[in-house]
């Protein structure tokens, strides 16, 4: 990440190590939501590929929706990750 090329780091790792951690009980949920919010915009190759962190992330943010442990920003953050799911999905 130190590199002065970022494009060169991919953030497969940090993805799905975030990805993991979006748990509505998490004390850690809207750092971990804007992470992958932030990361999967600046890499969005992310989710081209059909990968078990991209169905995670999709099962993630479905729980998420659906419950009610999100603010207002959390809740853009999660339409905007549902969008690019979407988008990647085409």
């Amino acid at each position: 990440m130190a590199a002065d090329d970022t494009g060169a780091w991919s953030g497969v790792r940090l993805f799905q190590h975030l990805v993991n951690r979006l748990d509505p009980s998490s004390p850690h949920l809207p750092l971990n939501l804007h992470t992958v919010h932030s990361l999967v915009a600046s890499r969005p190759t992310l989710l081209r590929e059909r990968s078990a962190s991209r169905d995670a992330l999709a099962g993630a943010l479905d729980i998420l929706a659906s419950g009610d442990v999100l603010t207002g920003d959390g809740r853009n953050q999660v339409a905007g990750l549902r969008y690019a799911l979407r988008l990647a999905a085409r």
